[in-house]
């Protein structure tokens, strides 16, 4: 592109921008009037309104308003902590008691950090078997005899030695605290979890 076809797109550009800076201005201008009307009529709405509202709530409606409020929703908080007081009690609890021997069962599990490996109710690790149902996948969720020795003969069976399996540690565990760990496994698995989990193994 030569210098006088340049210089030609250059003024044109410049006269463009001229025309449409006049229009603009022009524009501006007029609405000025428009807009200071608003200003006017939104200013006067406001004084109105709050005058309106000052006149409706009085400190003495402020101040019971403010009283039932707190009241209301200090019933509503009440009534909430209870409802999951009871739920808890009365439903999601085990139906188990929760005895010296279970509290030693989870003592037992705690020691030995079972969670870094199972799941008990969702909780855990995920690498190995959810353990909240296992009782009852054995079929011994009511036989405490029977849990205690499934449970021992698992665990001394381990680690099983198959080949491409997770396999689980052996742990020096007492026969009173099997029969505990056994019975806190029993407990767990007579919790009201809502259908967890999804499916028998977690």
């Amino acid at each position: 592109m030569s210098g006088s076809s340049i210089a030609a797109v250059c003024a044109k550009a410049s006269s463009f921008h001229n025309k449409f800076k006049m229009r603009f201005t022009a524009f501006f201008a007029l609405a000025q009037p428009a807009r200071a009307a608003i200003r006017v009529w939104l200013g006067n709405m406001s004084e109105q309104g709050m005058q309106e509202m000052s006149e409706f709530l009085t400190k003495s409606r402020a101040r019971n308003i403010f009283y039932g409020g707190s009241l209301f929703f200090v019933v509503v908080f009440v009534g909430l902590t209870a409802h999951s007081h009871r739920y808890v009690v009365k439903t999601s609890t085990a139906g188990m008691p929760l005895t010296e021997e279970v509290a030693l069962g989870k003592h037992v599990w705690e020691r030995h950090s079972c969670i870094n490996c199972h799941t008990l109710h969702g909780e855990g690790a995920y690498f190995a078997p959810e353990v909240g149902n296992v009782m009852t996948r054995w079929g011994v969720a009511d036989d405490p005899e029977g849990a205690f020795e499934v449970l021992k003969g698992w665990m001394e069976a381990q680690p099983s030695g198959v080949e491409g399996r997770r396999q689980m540690p052996r742990f020096e565990i007492t026969d009173e605290e099997m029969r505990a760990l056994a019975e806190f496994l029993r407990w767990a698995d007579q919790t009201d979890t809502q259908g967890w989990p999804p499916n028998d193994a977690g």
